[in-house]
């Protein structure tokens, strides 16, 4: 007796999936959109706090520069608009990374791919 369970796919098939997910591309972006907005702000204020946390705040500016925003293309775009917030994330060669916003993404991964993955049950 055979166990587990074996799916196979040729190429055709693979092309006309991914034909069919590119033309309700738009449709899934709206269904999730406020599911991914809602995560963004967490990992914004997730990232609000590791940043007082890792000692990178000095006058707020960095901090207050987050944001959450529709992008022209209807999908969630989440950062910070302080020109040196890279540097705090990555660090340079004077200075050791205190990354802050990557580990918040990191934490809401799993919630990120429940919510597509709802958005695209829903759609097709």
């Amino acid at each position: 007796m055979k166990k587990g369970v074996k799916m196979s796919f040729d190429s055709a098939e693979l092309a006309r999936l991914s034909k069919m997910l590119k033309s309700k591309e738009k449709e899934i972006n709206k269904e999730a959109y406020v599911g991914l907005a809602n995560i963004a702000l967490n990992i914004i204020n997730q990232a609000k706090t590791t940043l007082k946390e890792v000692g990178a705040i000095k006058t707020g500016f960095l901090r207050d520069s987050g944001y959450v925003r529709k992008d022209k293309d209807d999908q969630v775009e989440a950062g910070f608009k302080a020109t040196y917030a890279a540097f705090i994330e990555f660090g340079t060669t004077r200075m050791k990374g205190r990354p802050f916003l990557y580990p918040a993404m990191r934490d809401n991964e799993k919630e990120i791919e429940r919510v597509i993955s709802e958005a695209i049950k829903k759609i097709l």
